[in-house]
């Protein structure tokens, strides 16, 4: 995967709402169980974030190093214990998931920095081995 560049990053944005009777801790067990027991092994996963919104709203955000390797997940998915445990306390998926790549990014470069992104002294590999900008 090296040499992808930043435009070719895909973001997932995952939006959902909690099942009635499904606590927060348990969405924060079960999503620790996706990311150790799915997501880590995915080829191109670089990142994710687990966003809380208002009531029981949340958004699962995550960047891939490209749309296709996104796909490959979303298709392994389906064959995941922890990724259907964690798909069953979601209630109502809101518009289903939705990818973008990067267009631009604004803010202060110690903030890219500190996001794995871009460091001061030029292009940074990302976890996954893949060069983030430059």
């Amino acid at each position: 995967m090296s040499g992808t560049k930043l435009e070719d990053v895909c973001i997932e944005w995952a939006p959902f709402e909690l099942r009635v009777g499904v606590t927060e801790s348990d969405l924060l067990e079960a999503a620790e169980d996706l990311q150790n027991r799915f997501l880590d092994a995915q080829p191109g996963f670089v990142r994710r974030e687990l966003l809380r919104g208002a009531e029981r709203r949340w958004v699962d955000l995550i960047v891939w190093a490209s749309r296709a390797d996104a796909d490959r997940a979303a298709a392994r998915a389906r064959e995941s214990s922890a990724c259907r445990n964690y798909f069953g306390l979601m209630a109502d998926v809101r518009g289903g998931v939705q990818y973008s790549s990067r267009a631009e990014h604004y803010g202060p470069a110690s903030l890219i920095a500190a996001d794995g992104l871009v460091g001061s002294d030029g292009p940074m590999m990302s976890d996954a081995g893949i060069v983030l900008a430059g």
